[in-house]
C-alpha cells in the first residue's frame, strides 16, 4: 500500500506534463525561444534543473529566464539547445543567430549591391559610420535592436 501512495504523485506529474505539453501545442500565442524551449523540455518530461544538468550550464535560473523571455540564449546555448534536442537548424528557434552567422559578408554585400557608401547606408538607419565599419570588419557584434532595424530595410 505505501508504494501505491508514493507513486500517485509521480503519475500525477506526469499527466500534467503531458497536459502541458498538449496545452502548448495548441496555444495561438507567438512561439518565441522561451515558448520552444518549454515546449521541447515538458516533450521530454525534464525539470528546468535536469536541462541545465544536461547541458552543463552553471545557472540554475537560466532556463526559466529563457523561458520567460526574460533573457536570450548566448550563441553558444543555442547552439547546445539545437543539438540537444536534435533540431535541423544550427541553432535553437533564432533568427537572429541565423541571419548574423556570416554578417560582416551580408552587410558587405547589401551595401555593395545597393550601391551605398557606409555615409548612406549609417544615415538611412540612423547609426555611425564607425559602428557599421566595425560590423562590417566583425570587430562588432550586431545587437538584437540594430539586427531589427536592418532586417526592417531587408539586409537580412
Amino acid at each position: 500500500m505505501y508504494n501505491k501512495m508514493t507513486s500517485i504523485p509521480y503519475i500525477c506529474k506526469i499527466k500534467i506534463g503531458v497536459a502541458e505539453v498538449e496545452q502548448l501545442q495548441n496555444d495561438v500565442k507567438s512561439k518565441n525561444i522561451g515558448f520552444w524551449l518549454r515546449y521541447h523540455r515538458l516533450s521530454r518530461n525534464l525539470s528546468m534543473q535536469a536541462l541545465i544538468d544536461e547541458l552543463g550550464l552553471s545557472y540554475p535560473s537560466y532556463i526559466k529566464n529563457l523561458e520567460g523571455s526574460l533573457a536570450f540564449p548566448s550563441r553558444d546555448v543555442s547552439m547546445k539547445l539545437a543539438e540537444y534536442f536534435k533540431l535541423d537548424t544550427k541553432y535553437f528557434y533564432d533568427p537572429y543567430f541565423e541571419d548574423t552567422d556570416d554578417y560582416d559578408k551580408k552587410l558587405y554585400n547589401y551595401r555593395i549591391t545597393n550601391n551605398l557608401t557606409i555615409d548612406e547606408i549609417c544615415e538611412k538607419i540612423c547609426i555611425s559610420s564607425g559602428t557599421w565599419y566595425k560590423w562590417e570588419t566583425k570587430r562588432s557584434t550586431i545587437s538584437r535592436r540594430s539586427y531589427l532595424k536592418l532586417k526592417e530595410i531587408g539586409v537580412f
